[in-house]
């Protein structure tokens, strides 16, 4: 009898793809990957971003352990790298496995004598996934120092994939009918491959006929240079653009070892919102962050004020091991971490609630996702990364661009429908 896993995952995008990639390989290996059968084994992927994300993921391992007490449990990702030791201890782990053996979980669980040893190899299709907007991996790792980050210790130094089978991929998953496609790594800006730049690679996918949209993740602000520029005013390059800034301070920046001032940033975001029509930028920023000022805040939230930066990612300062910074004094108290927090949260949701109360009576194209919400309405997706939902009727447009006529804002979501 074939074996059942269940791989569950805590964190970015990259680690999203990777679950996807791992279910692929393991079904290759002889495995079903059935959610409505017990699982024989469970594979945690983790996080180690932050320590709120430490917590998640410590929190899914125990929860899965209780859930499926017969089966074997593997933990694996970025906090399984960095803090094997955690796991290891925690009773009811069966295995730890780090991120350079992760993408290799057959052949470990084939030494291990978990799984047939005569079984597959590691498949050389495309991933099984459920995702109407599959993610499309072109790199991993980081060259970056910033003194708080502990992923670049979890994921190594900066690598990037082939640009040929990235590309062969992106046209295999056009040619199914998938219409847009999402380009994740740790630091994708650093793509580099043969002299072959992230500009290079976008403007060949563009080429692919039957791809209608590329979504970018998160992008350093260093990485955005003249060449990418005038590739991101390509119609197919989704206008959302995700730029970490950390800091609105320039003391703070310097201290955070990033590698741009205040004024450098508002630079390059006022030129992205005028690339083309409809524009949206999200944005992380830390607050608390040791040696942040009343003063160093006030200049980060006047900032964001400034560009009207509308997706925020907020997070709390937390000291993490290994880091230049996990030796500094954390010196800002939880309290006025928590209340910095607060504002933005606020700040934030100010900010979607105006803009969203300005889209009824506008059309958009959205792509028709497959999450049901309150068991009547169907989620889709504008290319600037407004949702709105549309009736479950429209459910049989999944995978599928369609026009909509934004109706109303109403209980924190927009209604909209096709036209």
């Amino acid at each position: 009898m074939r074996k059942n896993v269940l791989i569950r995952s805590v964190g970015c995008r990259l680690n999203q793809f990777e679950t996807d990639r791992l279910r692929t390989d393991l079904v290759n290996y002889g495995l079903k990957s059935d959610r409505k059968s017990l699982p024989d084994i469970c594979i945690i992927n983790t996080c180690t971003v932050t320590g709120k994300a430490d917590r998640k993921s410590r929190a899914l391992v125990q929860q899965t352990i209780r859930q499926y007490p017969r089966a074997f449990v593997i933990v694996t990702g970025c906090y399984a790298h960095t803090d094997a030791p955690v796991f290891i201890k925690m009773k009811g782990v069966d295995l730890v496995v780090k991120n350079d053996k992760k993408m290799e979980m057959g052949e470990v669980l084939k030494d291990k004598g978990i799984i047939d040893p005569l079984s597959g190899r590691p498949s050389r299709g495309l991933y099984i996934s459920d995702r109407t907007r599959p993610y499309i991996k072109i790199q991993d790792g980081c060259d970056m120092n910033c003194t708080y980050c502990k992923v670049r210790i979890a994921r190594g130094k900066s690598r990037s994939l082939d640009l040929n089978k990235v590309l062969d991929t992106a046209r295999r998953l056009a040619e199914r009918s998938y219409p847009e496609i999402v380009i994740t790594g740790v630091n994708i800006g650093d793509y580099r491959f043969e002299g072959h730049e992230l500009a290079d690679l976008l403007k060949e996918m563009a080429g692919i006929r039957d791809l209608e949209r590329i979504r970018l993740t998160s992008i350093e602000p260093a990485n955005i240079n003249e060449r990418l520029l005038s590739v991101l005013r390509h119609e197919k390059i989704c206008p959302y653009f995700h730029v970490p800034l950390q800091s609105g301070s320039d003391r703070i920046l310097k201290l955070m070892n990033r590698p741009y001032t205040s004024s450098d940033y508002a630079r390059l975001i006022e030129r992205l919102q005028k690339i083309k029509k409809n524009v949206i930028i999200g944005s992380d920023v830390i607050v608390g962050f040791p040696g942040e000022t009343e003063e160093d805040f006030h200049n980060t939230r006047e900032l964001l004020k400034r560009l009207d930066i509308f997706y925020l990612h907020i997070f709390k300062y937390s000291p993490r091991a290994g880091t230049l910074a996990g030796s500094f004094k954390d010196n800002v108290s939880q309290k006025d971490k928590t209340s910095r927090s607060e504002y933005l949260h606020r700040y934030r949701d100010q900010q979607k609630a105006h803009f969203f109360n300005s889209l009824p009576g506008q059309r958009l194209n959205v792509i028709v996702e497959h999450k049901i919400v309150d068991h009547k309405f169907v989620s889709a997706l504008a290319d600037n990364y407004v949702p709105v939902l549309l009736p479950r009727r429209d459910r049989k447009y999944h995978r599928k661009i369609v026009p909509v006529h934004v109706i109303e804002f109403k209980g924190g979501h927009l209604y909209a429908r096709i036209i």
